[in-house]
């Protein structure tokens, strides 16, 4: 199975060096570069967002939540986040994942392509740092980024590859069990694609969800959710928290009293999040040896 924890564990990943169509943007302290780059031969965009001054900067690979083709926005709502980061000092890679924007492919099984895609891009990191998009990147470890889906694909890739990843934020994220995942898509987001997933012996899908291999994970983890998420279960994060617990990992978990899957930009519950995101990777990723100016 080539999506499974142990095959994407074996092979190897780049994405060659990272081209920059333009500046998209600037803010106070960085600039939004649009991003181009190949992940297994699928042509891919986004944006980076590059802090002021020469560097290097940690780089934070940031992954967005499942939207529908006909709605996604490379700039979206993870803007604020990528933004506050790169204010704070650290580089961010913000991918649209395969299918999304004009973003080459179609949904993977499991979502494990995506994972790939992240992958890549942290390959690209380890081999590329001082090139390109990359001038001001710092070479080692990333911190990773993921809201809702991105979640689950954010803790597969610090799974597969424990040496490349030293932070992990997950906000509102998706379960590392695929057949969680795929049960919701049915149930909830009636949403047929799962149903493939569950006719799948459990003895295979295991191989692909993370629980079996969570010991391998390296990385410190800061798990966000709000109790009142009708899209993706609380108690998904709320186990994460425990196995992690259990398995002696670094980890911070905060449960927001009645907040949704997406917190309101501006509101008391998104101040909190940006606050504690910026404390989280400061601490477990390293500051830059040349901070962004505020």
């Amino acid at each position: 199975m080539q999506w499974s924890i142990p095959a994407l564990s074996a092979r190897s990943y780049t994405a060659g060096p990272l081209t920059s169509r333009g500046v998209l943007g600037r803010g106070v302290g960085f600039t939004r570069y649009a991003l181009q780059f190949s992940s297994d031969g699928l042509t891919q965009y986004g944006f980076a967002d590059v802090p002021d001054g020469s560097g290097p900067f940690p780089v934070i690979v940031m992954v967005h939540g499942h939207v529908s083709a006909s709605a996604y926005r490379t700039l979206d709502y993870t803007t604020r986040y990528a933004d506050a980061l790169a204010r704070a000092g650290f580089l961010v890679l913000h991918p649209d994942l395969r299918g999304s924007g004009r973003s080459q492919g179609a949904e993977p099984l499991f979502y494990a392509g995506y994972s790939v895609d992240v992958l890549n891009l942290i390959g690209s990191v380890q081999q590329y740092a001082g090139q390109g998009v990359l001038t001001r990147a710092r070479r080692g470890p990333v911190g990773l980024w993921g809201h809702s889906l991105g979640g689950n694909v954010v803790l597969r890739a610090a799974v597969v590859k424990p040496a490349w990843v030293s932070a992990v934020l997950m906000y509102g994220g998706m379960s590392g069990d695929v057949r969680e995942n795929a049960a919701q898509e049915v149930n909830v987001y009636r949403d047929p694609a799962g149903r493939q997933v569950l006719k799948l012996p459990i003895s295979l899908t295991n191989t692909v969800s993370t629980p079996d291999y969570e010991a391998r994970l390296n990385a410190a983890f800061s798990i966000h959710w709000g109790t009142a998420d009708r899209e993706v279960p609380p108690t998904w994060s709320q186990a994460l928290c425990a196995r992690l617990g259990k398995l002696g990992k670094s980890r911070e978990c905060f449960s927001y009293a009645g907040a949704p899957h997406l917190f309101p930009a501006g509101g008391p519950w998104n101040t909190a999040l940006l606050s504690r995101t910026t404390a989280f990777f400061q601490k477990f990723l390293g500051k830059s040896f040349n901070k962004a100016p505020k």
